[in-house]
């Protein structure tokens, strides 16, 4: 019954953002997120945010130049597409220790997509190399911005759940 209810929010809110329109914007393409609140008793609300991405900067000149300037998603509201995940191998040492619980990553991404690099944000020591090693491994489709491809870097959140 939940599902349904859920199901007809999605529903409701799908056919009202059907019906809005917007402006040709001064430089296409632009992303903006939309979120809606449901609240039993009260008025629908929902707000929505915007942001044009900024032409990708200009590298440095000089001994760095060779280093590609890389895009945090987030800043300018994009959103890699992984195509390949490799799973984390859970660790013998933590399924003895029953250690679960979620590692979350800094990874960097180039230009076509491979991670290039990865590093843990948030610890949980028998489960940081597992986690590293299976992102390592992972591939992203290409993100351009403006026509290029751009390197970017993400947060990814590795979770182990024991069996």
């Amino acid at each position: 019954m939940l599902k349904s209810a859920a199901d007809a929010f999605v529903r409701e809110v799908v056919a009202v953002l059907r019906h809005w329109q917007y402006a040709r914007p001064v430089r296409p393409p632009i992303t903006f997120s939309v979120s809606f609140t449901f609240k039993p008793g009260a008025q629908t609300t929902s707000t929505q945010s915007a942001a044009v991405p900024p032409p990708p900067p200009v590298p440095p000149a000089g001994p760095r130049a060779a280093e590609p300037v890389r895009v945090r998603v987030g800043s300018v509201s994009l959103s890699p597409r992984l195509v390949t995940h490799v799973q984390p191998v859970y660790p013998t040492r933590a399924v003895s220790a029953r250690v679960e619980g979620t590692v979350v990553l800094e990874a960097r991404i180039d230009a076509t997509g491979k991670v290039t690099d990865a590093k843990v944000l948030r610890s949980i020591p028998l489960l940081d190399q597992a986690a590293l090693s299976a992102v390592r491994q992972w591939r992203y489709a290409p993100t351009c911005l403006n026509g290029a491809g751009i390197p970017l870097i993400i947060t990814v959140p590795v979770s182990f759940k024991l069996p």
